[in-house]
């Protein structure tokens, strides 16, 4: 009755599968449409069980640093190495989340124009979810440029299955 449609489970561990299983059934009795994503750091060994009973899951640590800035390269670098053995298991019903994407502020997020447009290429060809963590209601104008660049979307919204092209494999 409240219209929820995204509900995140943060600190699941390995250990809280019978956990998330119940979540997931409960919510399919709702009869609504609910994105449940799940978090953080999630072992990639269970990735069957991810799958099957949630629509994200978290592949990393927070990209926040905690600091003056929202994030900085030392969070988002790491995740190109990680995202990579992630890659296969993303498809219509289940995503990657290596948490939110740190564009939109210009500068103050604490990455070059390079780094964020990194960031979002690396977001968009391992098939993640593409969530900002940003103040929407002051995008800067460059970064609203790269987040809305069609052809970057369309790389993050290929249904790679049926291409038979898998990015991770490039």
């Amino acid at each position: 009755s409240y219209g929820v449609d995204y509900i995140k489970i943060d600190g699941v561990h390995t250990s809280d599968q019978d956990d998330v299983i119940a979540w997931s059934k409960a919510l399919n009795q709702t009869g609504r449409t609910i994105h449940l994503g799940l978090s953080n750091t999630l072992d990639i060994n269970n990735i069957k069980t991810w799958q099957q009973y949630s629509n994200s899951w978290r592949t990393g640590g927070d990209i926040e640093c905690y600091c003056s800035t929202l994030t900085t390269w030392s969070n988002v670098g790491p995740r190109w190495a990680n995202l990579a053995q992630w890659g296969q298991y993303a498809g219509p019903g289940g995503w990657n989340d290596p948490d939110s994407i740190e564009v939109g502020n210009g500068d103050h997020n604490g990455l070059t124009v390079n780094e964020r447009q990194s960031v979002i290429t690396l977001w968009a060809i391992t098939r993640s979810v593409m969530m900002l963590g940003s103040d929407l209601t002051n995008l800067d104008a460059g970064d609203l440029n790269m987040l809305k660049n069609a052809e970057v979307t369309n790389v993050n919204q290929t249904d790679y299955a049926s291409t038979g092209w898998n990015p991770t494999n490039a």
